[in-house]
Protein backbone atom coordinates (compact mmCIF):
# COMPACT_ATOMS: atom_id res chain seq x y z
CA UNK A 1 0.00 0.00 0.00
CA UNK A 2 1.25 3.59 -0.88
CA UNK A 3 -0.35 6.21 1.03
CA UNK A 4 0.59 10.10 0.94
CA UNK A 5 -1.74 12.46 2.45
CA UNK A 6 -1.77 15.38 3.86
CA UNK A 7 -4.48 18.57 4.70
CA UNK A 8 -4.17 19.12 1.13
CA UNK A 9 -3.69 16.38 -0.70
CA UNK A 10 -4.64 12.59 -0.19
CA UNK A 11 -3.18 9.89 -2.47
CA UNK A 12 -3.99 6.41 -1.51
CA UNK A 13 -2.76 3.64 -3.99
CA UNK A 14 -3.33 -0.40 -3.55
CA UNK A 15 -2.30 -3.24 -5.52
CA UNK A 16 1.46 -3.06 -5.86
CA UNK A 17 2.81 -6.44 -5.89
CA UNK A 18 6.84 -7.23 -5.34
CA UNK A 19 8.18 -10.51 -5.74
CA UNK A 20 9.23 -11.88 -2.34
CA UNK A 21 13.08 -12.23 -2.92
CA UNK A 22 12.86 -8.42 -4.29
CA UNK A 23 14.10 -5.19 -2.37
CA UNK A 24 12.77 -2.21 -2.64
CA UNK A 25 14.79 0.39 -2.03
CA UNK A 26 13.42 3.48 -3.75
CA UNK A 27 9.78 4.12 -5.80
CA UNK A 28 8.76 7.19 -7.97
CA UNK A 29 5.52 8.51 -7.79
CA UNK A 30 4.53 10.35 -10.65
CA UNK A 31 1.75 12.79 -11.81
CA UNK A 32 1.07 14.34 -8.67
CA UNK A 33 0.57 18.13 -7.81
CA UNK A 34 1.96 19.92 -5.51
CA UNK A 35 1.15 23.44 -3.80
CA UNK A 36 4.85 25.66 -3.73
CA UNK A 37 6.37 25.70 -0.45
CA UNK A 38 6.97 23.27 2.58
CA UNK A 39 5.60 19.85 2.92
CA UNK A 40 6.16 17.38 5.22
CA UNK A 41 6.16 13.99 3.73
CA UNK A 42 5.94 10.70 6.01
CA UNK A 43 6.92 7.22 5.06
CA UNK A 44 5.98 4.10 6.50
CA UNK A 45 6.47 0.73 5.16
CA UNK A 46 4.25 -1.90 5.23
CA UNK A 47 4.88 -5.72 4.92
CA UNK A 48 2.70 -8.24 3.38
CA UNK A 49 1.84 -9.55 7.40
CA UNK A 50 0.78 -5.92 7.37
CA UNK A 51 3.47 -5.02 10.41
CA UNK A 52 4.59 -1.40 9.67
CA UNK A 53 7.89 0.12 10.05
CA UNK A 54 8.52 3.22 12.24
CA UNK A 55 7.97 6.71 9.90
CA UNK A 56 10.63 8.66 8.65
CA UNK A 57 9.16 12.28 8.66
CA UNK A 58 10.81 14.66 5.75
CA UNK A 59 10.53 18.40 4.96
CA UNK A 60 10.14 18.81 1.31
CA UNK A 61 10.20 22.04 -0.81
CA UNK A 62 8.35 22.76 -3.87
CA UNK A 63 9.52 26.04 -5.76
CA UNK A 64 9.75 26.23 -9.17
CA UNK A 65 10.69 29.88 -9.92
CA UNK A 66 14.14 30.90 -9.81
CA UNK A 67 15.84 33.53 -7.85
CA UNK A 68 15.01 37.20 -8.11
CA UNK A 69 18.30 39.02 -8.83
CA UNK A 70 17.97 43.13 -7.74
CA UNK A 71 19.05 44.64 -11.35
CA UNK A 72 20.18 47.65 -9.12
CA UNK A 73 23.16 45.52 -7.55
CA UNK A 74 26.62 44.61 -8.64
CA UNK A 75 28.59 41.98 -7.24
CA UNK A 76 31.28 43.60 -4.53
CA UNK A 77 34.93 42.20 -6.09
CA UNK A 78 37.92 43.45 -3.67
CA UNK A 79 41.51 42.37 -4.81
CA UNK A 80 44.44 42.54 -2.25
CA UNK A 81 47.23 42.25 -3.84
CA UNK A 82 49.42 41.96 -0.83
CA UNK A 83 48.23 38.26 -0.06
CA UNK A 84 47.20 37.81 -4.07
CA UNK A 85 43.44 37.21 -2.26
CA UNK A 86 40.05 38.09 -3.77
CA UNK A 87 37.08 38.99 -1.99
CA UNK A 88 33.68 38.64 -3.45
CA UNK A 89 30.36 39.42 -2.02
CA UNK A 90 26.42 39.08 -3.59
CA UNK A 91 24.82 40.58 -0.51
CA UNK A 92 21.20 41.98 -0.99
CA UNK A 93 21.45 40.97 -4.42
CA UNK A 94 18.92 37.67 -4.92
CA UNK A 95 15.80 36.74 -2.87
CA UNK A 96 13.68 33.52 -2.35
CA UNK A 97 10.83 32.31 -0.41
CA UNK A 98 13.35 29.79 1.04
CA UNK A 99 17.60 29.61 1.45
CA UNK A 100 19.24 29.54 -1.40
CA UNK A 101 22.77 28.01 -2.51
CA UNK A 102 25.43 29.63 -4.53
CA UNK A 103 28.15 28.58 -7.29
CA UNK A 104 31.10 30.83 -7.76
CA UNK A 105 33.17 30.51 -10.75
CA UNK A 106 36.04 33.12 -12.07
CA UNK A 107 38.32 32.54 -14.41
CA UNK A 108 40.89 35.02 -16.83
CA UNK A 109 38.56 34.56 -20.02
CA UNK A 110 34.66 35.42 -19.89
CA UNK A 111 32.50 32.05 -19.15
CA UNK A 112 36.33 30.71 -17.82
CA UNK A 113 37.26 29.13 -14.38
CA UNK A 114 41.11 28.66 -14.27
CA UNK A 115 40.65 30.39 -10.93
CA UNK A 116 37.65 29.17 -9.08
CA UNK A 117 35.47 26.48 -10.67
CA UNK A 118 32.20 26.05 -9.15
CA UNK A 119 32.48 26.73 -5.44
CA UNK A 120 29.41 25.84 -3.77
CA UNK A 121 28.09 27.61 -0.59
CA UNK A 122 25.40 28.57 1.34
CA UNK A 123 27.12 32.08 1.97
CA UNK A 124 26.71 35.50 0.38
CA UNK A 125 30.46 36.38 0.16
CA UNK A 126 33.65 34.04 -0.76
CA UNK A 127 37.39 34.56 -0.67
CA UNK A 128 39.96 33.24 -2.74
CA UNK A 129 43.48 33.43 -4.17
CA UNK A 130 44.75 33.45 -6.92
CA UNK A 131 46.63 29.81 -8.54
CA UNK A 132 49.87 29.90 -8.95
CA UNK A 133 49.46 28.81 -12.33
CA UNK A 134 48.83 32.26 -12.25
CA UNK A 135 52.31 34.18 -12.99
CA UNK A 136 51.41 37.66 -14.50
CA UNK A 137 49.05 39.52 -12.31
CA UNK A 138 49.41 43.35 -13.98
CA UNK A 139 46.34 44.19 -15.37
CA UNK A 140 44.67 41.06 -15.24
CA UNK A 141 41.16 40.56 -16.16
CA UNK A 142 39.03 38.34 -13.68
CA UNK A 143 35.55 37.24 -14.22
CA UNK A 144 33.06 36.53 -12.08
CA UNK A 145 29.63 34.82 -12.75
CA UNK A 146 27.61 34.16 -9.31
CA UNK A 147 24.71 31.90 -9.30
CA UNK A 148 21.92 31.60 -7.09
CA UNK A 149 20.02 28.25 -6.67
CA UNK A 150 16.56 28.22 -5.53
CA UNK A 151 15.39 24.80 -3.63
CA UNK A 152 13.48 23.42 -6.87
CA UNK A 153 16.78 23.92 -8.66
CA UNK A 154 16.32 27.10 -10.80
CA UNK A 155 18.65 29.45 -10.73
CA UNK A 156 19.85 33.32 -11.72
CA UNK A 157 23.36 34.46 -12.74
CA UNK A 158 24.94 37.89 -11.86
CA UNK A 159 28.84 37.97 -13.48
CA UNK A 160 31.12 40.97 -12.87
CA UNK A 161 34.75 41.56 -13.75
CA UNK A 162 37.66 43.16 -11.99
CA UNK A 163 40.73 44.73 -13.42
CA UNK A 164 43.83 44.10 -11.45
CA UNK A 165 46.47 46.89 -11.19
CA UNK A 166 49.41 47.56 -13.39
CA UNK A 167 52.32 46.35 -11.07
Amino acid sequence: MLSVSSNQYNLNGEGLTFSDAQEILFTNIGNVELGQGQINVTLQAINKLLERSLPLHYNLTVESGNPVKDASKELSMTWRGSDKEFYVSWDGIFSSQHPLRFEVSAGTAQGGSDIVKWQETLSTRVTFRLPDSITSMSRLKVYMIVRAIAAGGGYTDIKGIIILPAE
